[in-house]
C-alpha cells in the first residue's frame, strides 16, 4: 500500500536517537516533514540529513518540524545525529511497520528509497521521491509550505 497527496497521514508512534518516543497525535496545527531514508553513514543520505540541518530555522518558522525515519538501531542515529549536529529527531522502525504503512521499500532489512512527505492537519500534503539530488528534499517541502501559509 502506498500513500498519496491527500490521504490520511498513518500515526507515528517510534522512539528517537535518545530514546524518547514521539507521536504523530501531537501535529494538529503543526506541519510535519518527514524523511525516510536508506542508511545512516552514507554520502547521500548524510548529505539530504545536512541539507535539512542547514535550513531547518526556515522550516521552524512555518511553524513545522521534520523527523528522519529509517530502520536503523537507535544506537546508529544517535551517534549520527550527534556526529552532524542535528537539531531533529532521527526516529528508529525496526521491522519497518511505519515504512510499509508510508509505502517504503525494504530489502535485505534497508530501506530502499529516499522519500520525504509534508503532513498538514494529518494529511498527506506532499510526497517527494529522489535518490540523487539531496537539495531538492528540501526545497520542495519548503514550497510546499510556503504555499500553504498563504
Amino acid at each position: 500500500m502506498s500513500l498519496k497527496v491527500e490521504d490520511l497521514a498513518s500515526e507515528i508512534l517510534l522512539n528517537d536517537q535518545h530514546d524518547n518516543m514521539r507521536s504523530t497525535s501531537k501535529f494538529e496545527a503543526k506541519s510535519l516533514v518527514l524523511i525516510f531514508y536508506p542508511k545512516n553513514n552514507i554520502p547521500i543520505c548524510t548529505s539530504q540529513l545536512c541539507a535539512f540541518r542547514h535550513n531547518y530555522k526556515l522550516f521552524s518558522s512555518y511553524n513545522s518540524e521534520i523527523w528522519g525515519i529509517n530502520n536503523v538501531s537507535i544506537y546508529s542515529h544517535n551517534s549520527i545525529s550527534r556526529n552532524l549536529q542535528l537539531p531533529f529527531p532521527i526516529l528508529s522502525d525496526n521491522g519497518n511497520k511505519i515504512g510499509n504503512l508510508y509505502g517504503i521499500k525494504n530489502i535485505f532489512g534497508l530501506n530502499t528509497s529516499c522519500i520525504t512527505f509534508v503532513i498538514n492537519e494529518k494529511k498527506i500534503n506532499s510526497i517527494h521521491k529522489n535518490l540523487i539530488d539531496s537539495n531538492s528534499h528540501v526545497l520542495k517541502p519548503l514550497e510546499i509550505l510556503e504555499n500553504s501559509r498563504n
